[in-house]
């Protein structure tokens, strides 16, 4: 079974993207901040990595580089409101993808396929991204 890890400081968002990906059959993991997220990606080794934009406590882009810096190649995708800004920040880099944040998680999901598969074949995915 792969392993989420979302990171949200929304209570609402965190527990409606962990049912939606319980639902397609992974396991969902749950951070608040920015921290905790990478001392979750630390223990915890997940398959992939989606960090909100509005994480607290450093935020999804520091968040994204730190996971990043011990391992260049773990799937991050981003669940952000559209902003051109955020996006041109060079750590926005270390993400595979970035999902517009929706009431409805199937976007979030069907990157989540999409992250996992191109990880699992080796090819650079950068799904809603400028290219690298």
């Amino acid at each position: 079974m792969k392993t989420i890890l979302f990171a949200g400081a929304d209570r609402v968002t965190r527990e409606g993207c962990r049912r939606a990906l319980e639902d397609e059959g992974y396991r969902v993991i749950l951070a608040s901040d920015a921290i905790r997220a990478v001392n979750l990606w630390r223990s915890e080794r997940p398959d992939v990595v989606i960090l909100d934009n509005l994480l607290s406590r450093q935020g999804a882009l520091d968040a994204a580089e730190r996971i990043s810096s011990l391992d260049l190649e773990a799937p991050i995708i981003l669940y952000a409101g559209y902003d051109d800004a955020y996006l041109r920040d060079p750590r926005a880099g270390h993400f595979m993808a970035c999902v517009e944040k929706s009431k409805d998680f199937a976007e979030l999901t069907l990157a989540v396929v999409r992250v996992l598969t191109s990880y699992d074949q080796a090819r650079l995915l950068r799904v809603g991204l400028p290219p690298a």
